[in-house]
């Protein structure tokens, strides 16, 4: 065993000795893990919580601060949790958050934090965050709450993001989004078809079709945009 380790190990139990419990068992942990346990000591902490092996330091750093704000630290003291996740869990409680929505370790941290988040702006992302969607559709969602959209038209895992964006933006313009909200147009030809439901002048019936692709459904939106539909016969 290292000096450092030794001197660690030392300071812990004369600590423990002067708060009038028992030091835990400490063999075995690595310098960082006892520095930990140290500063749980010196704040006279309840250091059985996490004087574990199987948290790394960082994991041990969370709870230890938890512990300090004293919040409810079995939301997130379970070695599943990555450090991160436990992160967000603890700003989550420090801010009275409910964190039933996403203290799962299951739940990724960037799932985490969308719904985090979205929670510091009164936005209850809870219905999604257990659904499969990726950081990226969930932003699209979020945003679309934010913006007080009836989601329910795009928060299926069926649509990419980048097919979100666009249905999103149609119901930001009072479109009837049913017309291209279908997983078999891309991202292109679904703008395209919202840009020709903008313009009163153009049938999107003649193109809003999948085997069109969107530079196509582009070309014949200008000629009905500008009148000329006689040019597509």
């Amino acid at each position: 065993m290292s000096k450092a380790k030794e001197n660690e190990i030392t300071l812990i139990k004369d600590l423990c000795a002067e708060h009038g419990y028992p030091a835990p068992a400490l063999k075995g942990f690595t310098l960082d893990q006892l520095k930990e346990i140290r500063e749980g000591a010196m704040s006279n902490l309840d250091i059985a919580i996490y004087a574990n092996k199987q948290y790394c330091a960082y994991q041990m750093s969370q709870i230890r601060r938890g512990l300090i704000a004293d919040i409810d630290v079995s939301k997130f003291a379970d070695p599943a949790f990555l450090y991160s996740q436990m992160q967000l869990i603890r700003h989550g409680l420090e801010r009275g958050m409910d964190v039933s929505s996403f203290a799962t370790p299951s739940i990724d941290v960037d799932t985490m934090y969308i719904v985090y988040t979205s929670l510091l702006d009164g936005i209850d992302m809870s219905p999604y965050a257990k659904k499969g969607f990726s950081y990226n559709q969930l932003v699209e969602i979020s945003e679309g709450l934010r913006k007080r959209i009836d989601v329910t038209e795009y928060a299926k895992t069926k649509f990419s993001d980048k097919q979100m964006s666009v249905i999103r933006d149609g119901l930001q313009f009072g479109l009837d989004v049913t017309v291209f909200a279908k997983p078999e147009f891309t991202n292109e030809q679904m703008r395209e078809i919202m840009e020709g439901l903008r313009n009163k002048k153009v049938d999107v019936s003649k193109y809003a079709k999948p085997e069109i692709a969107a530079g196509r459904m582009h070309a014949i939106r200008e000629v009905l945009a500008a009148g000329y539909e006689d040019l597509l016969k």
